[in-house]
């Protein structure tokens, strides 16, 4: 589904699957199938990513959940505990498809070498947060329409490509059959 949205399509690298699958398989398989799966997915991207891409990407620490964010959501008002623990242990949980949406869903501006604009990128990390907790059954987490996180979510959407659907596989990819109606407000 992704590489049919991806802002990198129409994704050429994907031809190689087999090819690259066999090496990560020996050195990898041992970890599992999943670990060797995603390696690939996320080699096959990178390839069909020009290179100052991914140097902005890693520049800006994308490939690993931020610290900032996790300060923040330490720090939210959560009376209840166990809401408390839910959330941060979803943030955790749902970081890999926050990065893996960042990268399949970047801002178009990222395309032309170098970016006119720097802060073009986002992970959607609080966006995943609340995708798996409602897919694990919470309904509304108490802090999802408080003014601070309705602003993280809205600046992550908008450094996210407008061109790509990317609301689709965000959902599916942490469970849910699709994207709930009235998530984003």
């Amino acid at each position: 589904m992704m590489e049919n949205r991806s802002t990198w399509r129409p994704r050429p690298a994907k031809t190689n699957r087999s090819y690259f699958k066999k090496p990560l398989q020996e050195q990898y398989g041992g970890i599992s199938s999943a670990f060797v799966d995603a390696a690939l997915e996320l080699s096959l991207l990178m390839m069909d990513m020009p290179y100052w891409v991914i140097e902005e990407w890693l520049t800006g620490g994308f490939e690993q959940q931020s610290m900032e964010t996790n300060r923040f959501l330490r720090e939210l008002p959560i009376t209840d505990q166990e809401e408390k623990k839910a959330m941060l242990k979803a943030h955790y949980e749902s970081s890999y498809v926050s990065m893996i949406i960042s990268l399949n869903s970047m801002n178009p501006g990222m395309k032309t070498p170098p970016p006119k604009r720097r802060n073009l990128l986002s992970r959607p990390d609080i966006m995943c947060t609340g995708l798996l907790l409602k897919g694990r059954g919470y309904l509304e987490p108490s802090w999802w329409n408080k003014a601070n996180v309705s602003k993280r979510r809205r600046n992550q959407a908008s450094l996210l490509s407008q061109e790509s659907e990317w609301k689709e596989p965000m959902a599916k990819l942490l469970g849910l059959k699709s994207w709930p109606v009235g998530f984003e407000n």
